[in-house]
């Protein structure tokens, strides 16, 4: 007897993904995609906050959720605290609202 097989373009055509929904998917499976975020947080760190705010950063790290920035300038480190929120708006408008849950300047 002779077995039936699918064509194989029309099984690729069935699984067909854009790159976007593997990598999700990737991501996922491997549970991957929060330290992902969190890893282009910190790479964009400077386009998001700007030259001077990255400059003065000596240490910029995540745990548990929440993004730790170490502030080499005194002044720059109180204007950063009293517009915590707005920082964390910015991160969430970009990364989706749970990228990061509160950030600590020290």
């Amino acid at each position: 007897m002779k077995k039936k097989y699918k064509d194989p373009a029309s099984i690729r055509e069935e699984d067909t993904k854009t790159v976007k929904e593997a990598m999700n998917r990737l991501l996922d499976s491997f549970k991957l995609k929060r330290k992902f975020s969190e890893t282009q947080i910190l790479s964009a760190w400077e386009d998001m906050m700007g030259k001077t705010i990255s400059s003065r950063t000596s240490k910029l790290y995540f745990k548990n959720g929440v993004l730790f920035c170490q502030i080499t300038s005194a002044p720059l480190k109180h204007k950063m605290l009293m517009n915590k929120d707005k920082m964390i708006n910015i991160i969430r408008s970009e990364f989706g609202p749970d990228s990061v849950s509160d950030i600590v300047v020290y």
